[in-house]
Formats: C-alpha cells, structure tokens, sequence
C-alpha cells in the first residue's frame, strides 16, 4: 500500500484487489468495477472504513487514512485569477434562462435579469448594497446590464417571496454543466445566521437578544460540489422531510446512482424516493429501527379510496 494505492482482501478471501485513489475519483481491479463501472464494494470500503495500524509503546492503534494529492498549481493560480470576470459572464448568461414577465400597462419596470445580476453579483462580493453598487456600474460598462440600478435594489428583491422560486431555479441550472460528471450525492443541511434579531424572547422571558437562524437544506454532488437542489427553512425546519423534494429536484437534471445522508434523514420514504429515481440510498439506520414498514396513504390516495366507494 502506497498513498494512493490500496489492496483490498476479496470477499472469498482468496485473493486481493487493488484500490486506487485519483484526483478523479477511485478505481478498483474487481471484475464488478471494471465491466459495470461505478463504486464497488471495495471502493466503499476504502472510502468510509479504510484504517491503518501502527506500533506504539501502548500497542497497536489505528488512525484514519487522510487522502491528500498534489496541487496543480498552474491551474489553480489561472482559475483563481480569472474567477471574477468569469463569475460575472457565467451569471450573465444564466439569469437571461429566467422568462422576462410582459409588461402591458404602468411604468417601465426594472429588467428581471439585470435585477438578478446585480443581487446575485452583490452577495457574491460580500459587500454592503452601498459599496457594491461600483460594481454594478462596472458591469454596465462592460455590457452586461444596460444600467446600473438603485443600491437598494437587491435588498428590495430578497424581500420579494416570488424570487424565492426563481432562486432556487438558478441554482438547478448553474449546477446542469457538470450533470454528466456527477451521479453520486449526499445531503445535509447547515444553519446560517441573519441580522435580525428575535425581539419576542427577550420581551417575553427576558434573555439576552438572538439572531435568528435560517437552515439550508443541500444536495451536492460528490465530485464536484455542485448544489444540485436547495432548500431553505427556518433555524428548526426538519431535515428529512426535506430529503424526498431535493432528491425529486436533483433527478430532473441528474442521472442519481447513489445518495448518501446521515442518520437524520433514516426512514422508509427517504430510500423509497431514491429507489423511485433509479438509486440507492446508504443512509443508517436509527437505533430503533426494526426493519416494519408502516403502511402510508397519501392524501390523494384517500380521495381516490373515497370516491371510489362513493
């Protein structure tokens, strides 16, 4: 065994199998990677279990095996410098797949896809509405708006509950370019933190003021990174309720072999809905799980049940 190199016992025990790490993914000499493709089992097990041991005056302790590669650095410094003009185009052509909404009577509105650039732009750069309304002025000088607007304009479309739809449509589409990279996903959720503050429990209960909390809900793929499919709830929104709608949202633009999640995502429906698409789920069980499947019936099921005994 080597850093990228790992031999793995077969299952019959019999012989071994070599396990290679790349920077493209993994690769395996067993018969089932090299004539079906796609993780096998001894991958899987390098991947999650893979443990090294080693001698110590306490005796023998393992330690996980961290995967490290070389830096392409030439690439790296290009990428790096480049990704600001490249962001800039990329979203320019991205938001023009949002329809424009006609326009037949009132004042002229602001251009959807300018409003979009300029919101998207703004959260990109981390900078205040005010400090990156230069930028929008930079853009309309390059010719990827026709004028810069108001420094107000994107907090005005963040409040907009429409554009919540909108958003989320952006981020399938951005991610649509790698779709024949990526078929290995997982998902999680993590919290993010507003500026707002939670007035109610300090008037209440008197405790200190809170920000609130929002959570992202995200499938990505394995590879790449890419968001496939977001959503957003509050600081206290569940997690596997979530799961089903974002494997559902991922499958219109992605090929799913396998979803990976954690124990919180664990019930029938969850893997049901990877089944649904073509997939596996490798999601752990709960330690009360006993293998019952509850019998669910949706609403629309109910209403086809009562009809027909109607």
């Amino acid at each position: 065994m080597n850093d990228h190199s790992f031999k793995v016992k077969s299952q019959s025990g019999k012989g071994v199998y070599e396990v290679k790490a790349t920077p493209n993914g993994m690769t395996c000499t067993c018969p089932d990677f090299v004539y079906r493709g796609g993780k096998c089992k001894h991958i899987a097990a390098t991947r999650y279990y893979l443990e090294i041991e080693k001698d110590t005056p306490e005796g023998i302790v393992t330690e996980k095996v961290h995967l490290t590669y070389t830096q392409a650095w030439n690439a790296y410094n290009e990428a790096q410098k480049a990704e600001v003009n490249l962001f800039d185009e990329l979203l320019k052509d991205l938001v023009k797949a949002i329809p424009e909404p006609e326009q037949t009577i009132g004042r002229p509105r602001l251009s959807i896809h300018e409003t979009l650039f300029c919101a998207i732009q703004k959260v990109y750069s981390q900078l205040s509405s005010r400090r990156a309304y230069s930028l929008f002025e930079n853009a309309t000088e390059r010719g990827q708006i026709d004028h810069a607007p108001d420094f107000n304009v994107p907090s005005k479309l963040f409040k907009n509950p429409e554009m919540t739809p909108i958003l989320h449509e952006l981020v399938t589409l951005s991610a649509l370019p790698v779709a024949g990279l990526e078929s290995d996903f997982s998902i999680d959720s993590t919290g993010f933190r507003t500026t707002t503050f939670g007035a109610y429990c300090e008037d209440k209960y008197g405790k200190n003021k809170e920000h609130r909390w929002l959570k992202a809900h995200l499938c990505a793929g394995v590879k790449t990174n890419i968001v496939a499919a977001v959503a957003i709830t509050d600081g206290n929104g569940a997690d596997s309720p979530q799961f089903g709608p974002l494997i559902k949202k991922t499958a219109t633009g992605f090929t799913i072999n396998e979803v990976t999640a954690d124990m919180a995502y664990s019930s029938h429906l969850n893997l049901q809905a990877v089944a649904n698409e073509g997939g596996k789920a490798y999601i752990p069980y709960r330690k009360n799980a006993t293998g019952k499947i509850k019998r669910l019936i949706s609403v629309e099921q109910n209403v086809s049940l009562l009809q027909s005994q109607s």
